[in-house]
């Protein structure tokens, strides 16, 4: 199968202008009221109550290899002809915040303890699980010029 290059290059042209993000894209709130996004971010960096549990930053950064090496597969993929730029950009998307999700599972095994006092809150020793919302709520976009033009 010919593949034109013109559309090649209109592909990665096209890749090469978005913007791939992964955390909590909108500000829906939580049962307590507080939006997701600022509930995640006490989890994340820390406040006077709640030791700092770096799910995303880290999550993201003890992946930078296999993301550097699934970007590069990607792009390959727009090369050959199989995939278009917003199909490889979502794909990126998705990985992104399947590492984080993880990253959230998996925090018995790298976060500190919850406090008594919050597993009796709660009825959970997880850090960072409660109602999972705030798991649910990972979520990935795909922008182009500040816009956003495909998320999940």
């Amino acid at each position: 199968m010919a593949v034109d290059f013109a559309d090649l290059l209109r592909e990665v042209t096209e890749f090469s202008s978005y913007d791939i993000r992964v955390g909590f894209q909108n500000d829906e709130s939580s049962d307590e009221g507080l939006s997701i996004a600022t509930i995640a971010a006490y989890n994340e960096f820390g406040t006077e109550d709640i030791p700092a549990r770096p799910f995303l930053s880290t999550a993201l950064d003890e992946a930078r290899k296999e993301i550097a090496s699934r970007f590069e597969d990607e792009m390959g993929e727009i090369l050959e002809g199989n995939r278009t730029a917003i199909q490889a950009a979502r794909r990126l998307g998705i990985f992104g915040a399947t590492i984080v999700k993880k990253r959230i599972r998996d925090s018995q095994k790298w976060a500190e303890e919850n406090a008594d006092a919050t597993i009796d809150k709660k009825g959970s020793s997880k850090p960072l699980v409660d109602t999972g919302e705030m798991l649910g709520a990972v979520t990935w976009a795909v922008l182009k010029g500040g816009t956003v033009v495909e998320s999940g």
